[in-house]
């Protein structure tokens, strides 16, 4: 778990990896093996990748705050 503590950006980058292989891996399992995604399979990919997006926009205005309260000034887009 130390891992994931010293270099944020390299956690990000490859959860965001591991999110579209999923989507990939449907895709390709449906186009080359017919294999049809059923209800619980599209349930279960889609809590995945909302989760990871959630995550995403939750650092992107933690980090907005953060940098706000150091520079005195406030963030743009706010």
């Amino acid at each position: 778990m130390a891992a994931f503590t010293t270099n944020d950006s390299i956690t990000k980058v490859v959860s965001s990896e591991m999110n579209f292989a999923l989507l990939w891996a449907m895709l390709l399992g449906y186009l080359v093996f017919g294999d049809v995604p059923d209800a619980m399979m599209v349930l279960g990919a889609s809590i995945i990748v909302l989760s990871g997006l959630y995550a995403f926009y939750r650092e992107r205005i933690r980090h907005r705050a953060l940098a706000a309260e150091s520079s005195g000034f406030p963030p743009d887009g706010l």
